[in-house]
């Protein structure tokens, strides 16, 4: 099964997601490395009252994502947490419009920000705010280096990480750039949304004959624009009775980012792109199948929504769009 990942903070800058790419990828590591010093400046003195004193740096290392890994840039960081009082882990940086102007700045891990800090010295409580306010420092101070100098951001920021994992369903790359693939998204979200269900479905006509299901596939899509501070741009819902018709209800967080290969859909969700097959019954691997494939058909559909959208307007209407081969 695909590992789940966690959103554990946000902040926002006021220059574009190919802006912050571009400036972390012209030197990953001096920038993690730069952001992790200032953090735990900041962090020796408020964690030392509780009884951890930094005795050791924890080694860091930061390196381009590859084609078919979430976000722009990976970091790790790794040394006994007992002694450097920072989380040993390894997460990703992801860039990603932020309304009419700006960016986000996100940051993914595979490990659970619940699980605290590894030492006897602090409860479980104090672990888990020294992991949430360090990883939040060091994306601060990463900002701060990344943004143009006095610029204002244009979104708030938010510290509150998300509890719940998100599971990786499909990358799928884009023409232009982000901000002007999240104005089209956000322009006419529901009816983009619909038609990129409607060919999902097609794509999954297969499997859903072979099932044999009680009823035909016919999910209600629901659609919103996401809340600052929240892990998507924007979030499309299939709602209807899955035991009968064998599709899958499904909350889906629609991402725009910037990556080192350009403009990216990264689709996640809640639930995990794979069904049970332990389970005793007849239908498990059509429901498997459809599960699986269902995330694919519905990116790719966006995509090409995404560039009607973009065609379909006067130049004087729609946001820059450049094409892919410029």
């Amino acid at each position: 099964m695909t590992p789940p990942v966690h959103q554990y903070t946000s902040v926002p800058l006021a220059a574009s997601p190919e802006e912050v790419c571009e400036r972390l990828l012209a030197d990953p590591s001096g920038a993690v490395r730069r952001a992790t010093a200032d953090a735990l400046s900041v962090m020796g003195p408020h964690i030392r009252p509780w009884g951890l004193r930094i005795s050791a740096l924890p080694t860091t290392t930061a390196s381009p994502t590859g084609p078919g890994e979430l976000g722009c840039v990976e970091v790790t960081w790794s040394g006994p947490e007992e002694k450097t009082g920072w989380p040993a882990l390894t997460g990703q940086l992801v860039a990603v419009p932020a309304g009419p102007g700006g960016s986000r700045l996100l940051f993914f891990s595979r490990r659970s920000p619940q699980g605290g800090l590894d030492t006897g010295r602090v409860d479980r409580r104090q672990g888990q705010h020294i992991v949430h306010v360090s990883i939040h420092r060091f994306l601060q101070d990463l900002a701060d280096h990344l943004d143009d100098r006095g610029a204002r951001p244009p979104t708030a920021n938010v510290a509150g990480f998300e509890r719940s994992p998100m599971f990786v369903h499909h990358l799928q790359a884009l023409e232009g750039e982000a901000g002007a693939a999240h104005g089209c998204l956000e322009a006419d979200l529901q009816k983009l949304a619909e038609r990129a269900t409607a060919t999902a479905l097609a794509d999954a006509r297969e499997p859903l004959r072979a099932g044999r299901f009680r009823a035909p596939a016919s999910p209600a899509v629901r659609s919103r624009h996401a809340r600052v501070g929240e892990p998507a741009c924007a979030w499309v819902g299939w709602h209807g009775d899955e035991e009968a018709t064998g599709w899958p209800q499904l909350e889906l967080a629609l991402l725009i980012e910037a990556h080192p290969g350009g403009t990216r859909l990264a689709l996640l969700s809640r639930r995990a792109p794979g069904y049970d097959l332990s389970r005793p019954r007849a239908d498990k691997q059509q429901r498997d199948q459809i599960l699986r494939s269902a995330g694919t058909a519905f990116a790719g559909a966006v995509r090409d929504g995404l560039t009607g959208t973009s065609a379909g307007q006067s130049s004087s209407q729609r946001p820059h769009l450049v094409s892919a081969a410029n």
